[in-house]
């Protein structure tokens, strides 16, 4: 591949020619003493990506292009970039994924490549806070913290299997996840995080699965397989599985209201490509199916109560 792309870059050389009254300069060999910095990045990754614009505590925007990371201040217009750590500054693969620390002044996004690295910043100072490198093989499909934000569950994107891992990402000492499943989907579109319990909602092309983080008999960290009723290892009982493409789940804070109306934090609720969204009562259990949308449900988002 490596000789096809010099091979077809040769062929330029004999077609980009310079201007006929072109005279270089005496210095032209050297390195000039100006520096490019970089401004402002136009457009924003969206054909195949997902819940990847969000809003910082300041209520600035952080999305991504190509590979680099960005935060807007949309009254001024102003850019701040995320080009990766000191040691990478400008080298990050292509970023496809990108989820909000609880806090909302951390975040973190992962890259599309052979050993892709997921990146977690400073949105404020744009510092790096921890690399994970060599997360998981083919890219980061998705991601998401925990409610205290001391973990994050990630997916890969192997060619050969689809692998969710949950990180202790605080600790340095740690370079491996805490936990991993691979998961029969062909991809892994929305994770997310349940703030209640230790459960993860993994949701993908045509199923859902709920991963508890555990403990093995050896004591070792596990994820353990909580099927939903259109996970892989119930199809046998649901022929058609809609694709679950969001997820997100209910906010309350503690008031004599949420008491009195039984507000729950923590029930889970999943969009489909049928453009329904589904309330989960239970891991194996729906509650309500509301029909939402025409189309495709790509994302959702909750509040308080």
């Amino acid at each position: 591949a490596t000789d096809r792309c010099k091979q077809e870059a040769m062929q330029w050389t004999t077609q980009v020619l310079p201007p006929h009254d072109f005279s270089p300069a005496d210095n032209s060999e050297f390195r000039p003493d100006e520096n490019v910095t970089l401004d402002f990045v136009h457009g924003y990754r969206g054909w195949d990506c997902q819940g990847n614009v969000l809003y910082t505590v300041t209520d600035e925007i952080v999305y991504f292009a190509g590979s680099v990371g960005l935060v807007l201040e949309p009254n001024s217009r102003r850019q701040k970039h995320y080009l990766g750590p000191a040691s990478k500054q400008g080298q990050l693969k292509e970023l496809i994924s990108v989820c909000m620390h609880p806090s909302g002044a951390i975040c973190a996004m992962g890259e599309r490549s052979i050993n892709a690295s997921i990146y977690i910043f400073d949105l404020s100072t744009m510092a790096t806070l921890r690399e994970l490198e060599n997360a998981h093989e083919g890219g980061i499909s998705a991601m998401a913290f925990s409610k205290d934000g001391k973990r994050l569950v990630s997916s890969g994107m192997s060619a050969k299997e689809r692998t969710v891992s949950v990180w202790d990402w605080k600790n340095d000492k740690k370079d491996t996840p805490l936990c991993s499943q691979v998961l029969r989907s062909p991809k892994i579109l929305a994770l997310g995080y349940n703030p209640r319990d230790d459960v993860v909602v993994a949701c993908g092309i045509n199923m859902i699965e709920f991963l508890r983080v555990g403990l093995s008999r050896t004591g070792q960290r596990v994820l353990e397989h909580l099927p939903g009723v259109f996970s892989v290892s119930n199809r046998a009982t649901h022929n058609v599985s809609p694709s679950m493409l969001s997820v997100a789940f209910t906010k309350t804070e503690f008031s004599i209201a949420a008491t009195v109306n039984n507000s729950v934090e923590g029930l889970c609720l999943t969009g489909s490509d049928l453009g329904n969204i589904y309330l989960w009562k239970r891991e194996e259990q729906i509650d309500m199916i509301v029909a939402a949308h025409k189309s495709s449900v790509y994302a959702l988002a909750t509040f308080i109560n």
